[in-house]
Formats: structure tokens, C-alpha cells, sequence
């Protein structure tokens, strides 16, 4: 093997996808480490079935330590604060301390993305975030909705976050909900996706306000052009953002922070270090757009894993592509699911209603069965994407 150490920062769909993908194909000639804040795996795109009500499916999760170390993998319960290029190494953070340097051949960075913040006056200080911690994030919000009662609430973002968001909270007996979008309710849907959507938020009660430029928010109240609205919780779900540290590093990123790859998933400049999930943007060709979300994630840690193995065994990777299946928008007990095949591109039949939402369980579920499947048949070839060709001259030219 031309080189030993690969260190994956992030333990989500995609970094955990990467790193159990490169344990079973490496066959433990790679020395692999995991380093995520949080010692249990979350379904992100879950986090909202958790605000108001017990979900009618249970959540699913495992503990990262004994999960990995049976596959060969040494898990660290800490946070990346300072990538050192340079040194092709990692400052981690354990414990509110940094304690560690950890050095690499390789890095993945799968850090995912969280709400962005700050961008609004008073965001951080009177608003809530789907995000899996902090001190306003997805759990501190469901503890404000359980203590109120009858809450009048405010979210910010009119996209499927916001929509999800929206429609979950309107299920808490009494709750007024508020959507507040900057455009059009749902911009990036398809107009019959988006009027599916609209007409169960409508039911449900939920107030839409497009075109709604959110200027402040303090205590109590946000102001949006000459008018004032009121609520009792604000959450903003107004996009998502990944660690400006990568930046700061010298990665080429998006204004939204995502790193900017070649067509194998490599750091533009810098071919040892890699990216997946959320944290990437590659454009490639004959490809699906790069959209942040589980399928992508999961698709880019697989194809992160078999590029590195096949450069620790001097082989040249494959490029970069993959192919979208479907979507579900969440609607509370219901949900509007849809076919995108190939190129995220939604298509007749929509399913609605309580079908949807069994729909939507069923294959949000089977994503996480895949992470299982690759962790019990390591590198089992199953179709994540469309896998374009080896070129030698290309991967050396890169």
C-alpha cells in the first residue's frame, strides 16, 4: 500500500458510509480513524419527527465505539477545530480541550453542514436551528415547544426544512405556526410538488407568507419589511452552511462553505485530501446536481472509499457520478413522495396522504439498512450512483 493512515472527520451518512466501505475493502491494510462529536450515529433527516409527539416509527442509531471497533476502526469522540494542511494533520478537541494532533496520509472530510446562522440580526441569540446540538438546536427546541403551551411559532425558510419543520409543529395541539419563505413557498419543487405541499400545509393550518424578507428578530418578535410578527419561538430554516474552518484552511469553497472537489472528490490543490456528504460540491458531468441530502452523502463516501483504496493500491479510481431515485417531502402524518430518476428531476406519480409518509419511512429506513449491509458484507457493490471510467491521464493531470 502507498500509504497507511486515513482519517475520516465526520460520522454521518456519508463519513460513516466511507470509513466502513474502506475497513472491509482495504482488508485492515489501511489504519482508519473516525472522529465525530457525538458518540451515537443520529438520522439527521429524522430530527424533526422528535419535536412534538413520539414518532410513529422509532428512531434508529448505534453506538459509534464497539460498531466501529468490531470492523476495525478506531472511533474518537471529538471535534476537527483545526485542520493543519500543511503538517497533513488534524487538531482535535475532546471534552471542551484540545488534547490531540492526529496525523494522516489521507483525509475525508465529512463534517456535513448545519443550519446557517448569523445571517439574520439576533438569529443566534432569539432563535432555534435543526441542528444536532448547541445550546438552540434541534433538542433545546423541543424542550421550549413541550413547556409551552399553545405556542405561536415562527420559522424562517420556506424550503423542505422549513416545510418539515412547519408541518411537524402545526401537529402540537394549539400551535399557530407561521412559514415565513424569501421567495416562493418550496422554489427548488416542481409546481405540482409544490402545490401537493401547500395544500396540506393550508390544512393543517399553517400560515404561508412568500416573499417575506425577515430584516430582525429579537425576543418575542421578528420584523419583516414595515411589519412585526409576533411568536413565542422563532426557528430559522433558512439553509444550510458548512465549517468556514475549511476556508480558513486554503480549501477552494463555495460562499456556502462546501469544499470545491476535482471529479473524484478531491480538495481542489490539495489531492490528499478528500470530501463527501454535504461538505463537498463537484460538478461532474453526466451527473445528478450535487444537492445536499442523505442520497448524495451516502453515494460520495462510497465512491470516497473505493478512489482511496484504489490510490493506496496505485490503481487509478473511477470519476465521480451518481444518479438521484426519489424524494419525500415530510408533511407531519403525512408526506408527498416522488420519483427524480436520474438527474433530480421529480416525475408523476406523486404519493400523498398517509401513503406518502409510509413511503417516505420505508426508504428512509432502507438507508440506513444500507450503512448495516456495508458494515456486515464490506463492500457490497450496490448501486449508489452512475460510475463513470478510469482515466489515468486525467487522475494524474488532477
Amino acid at each position: 500500500m502507498r500509504f497507511k493512515k486515513v482519517v475520516v472527520g465526520g460520522g454521518g451518512y456519508a463519513g460513516v458510509m466511507c470509513a466502513l466501505r474502506l475497513a472491509g475493502k482495504s482488508r485492515g491494510r489501511l489504519e482508519i480513524t473516525l472522529v465525530n462529536p457525538r458518540e451515537n450515529f443520529v438520522e439527521r433527516l429524522r430530527l424533526h419527527e422528535k419535536l412534538t409527539v413520539r414518532p410513529k416509527y422509532e428512531m434508529r442509531s448505534f453506538c459509534f465505539d464497539p460498531f466501529l471497533k468490531r470492523r476495525g476502526i478506531t472511533f474518537i469522540n471529538g471535534q476537527v477545530i483545526t485542520p493543519l494542511l500543511s503538517e497533513k494533520a488534524v487538531v482535535i478537541e475532546i471534552s471542551g480541550r484540545t488534547v490531540l494532533k492526529l496525523g494522516y496520509d489521507r483525509l475525508v472530510i465529512a463534517s456535513g453542514s448545519c443550519s446557517a446562522l448569523d445571517h439574520v440580526p439576533g438569529q443566534i441569540q432569539h432563535s432555534y436551528a435543526m441542528n444536532t446540538g448547541g445550546a438552540r438546536g434541534a433538542e433545546a427546541l423541543a424542550r421550549a415547544l413541550g413547556q409551552s403551551n399553545a405556542p405561536r411559532v415562527s420559522i424562517v425558510g420556506g424550503g423542505a426544512t422549513g416545510i418539515e419543520l412547519a408541518a411537524e409543529i402545526a401537529q402540537k395541539p394549539g400551535a399557530r405556526v407561521t412559514l415565513l419563505c424569501r421567495s416562493e413557498l418550496g422554489a427548488e419543487l416542481t409546481e405540482p410538488v409544490r402545490r401537493r405541499v401547500r395544500a396540506q400545509l393550508t390544512r393543517q393550518g399553517v400560515a404561508i407568507r412568500e416573499h417575506a424578507h425577515v430584516a430582525s428578530i429579537a425576543q418575542g418578535h421578528l420584523v419583516t419589511g414595515a411589519q412585526q410578527i409576533t411568536h413565542d419561538l422563532c426557528v430559522c430554516a433558512s439553509g444550510f452552511e458548512v465549517d468556514p474552518m475549511w476556508a480558513a484552511a486554503g480549501l477552494e469553497t463555495l460562499p456556502n462553505g462546501r469544499i470545491v472537489t476535482d471529479a473524484y472528490l478531491r480538495a481542489v490543490k490539495h489531492p490528499e485530501v478528500y470530501a463527501a456528504g454535504d461538505a463537498a460540491y463537484c460538478a461532474a458531468r453526466k451527473s445528478a446536481p450535487p444537492r445536499m441530502s442523505v442520497m448524495f452523502a451516502m453515494a460520495s463516501g462510497a465512491h470516497v472509499a473505493d478512489a482511496v483504496v484504489d490510490e493506496a493500491g496505485d490503481k487509478t479510481p473511477r470519476r465521480f457520478g451518481f444518479w438521484t431515485y426519489g424524494q419525500a417531502i415530510g408533511l407531519g402524518p403525512h408526506a408527498v413522495g416522488f420519483g427524480n430518476m436520474r438527474y433530480d428531476t421529480a416525475y408523476a406519480p406523486y404519493f400523498t396522504g398517509r401513503t406518502g409518509y409510509h413511503l417516505r419511512h420505508f426508504f428512509v429506513a432502507m438507508l440506513f439498512r444500507l450503512l448495516l449491509l456495508e458494515a456486515k458484507m464490506p463492500g457490497f457493490p450496490f448501486y449508489l450512483g452512475r460510475p463513470l471510467g478510469r482515466d489515468r491521464k486525467a487522475w494524474a493531470g488532477e
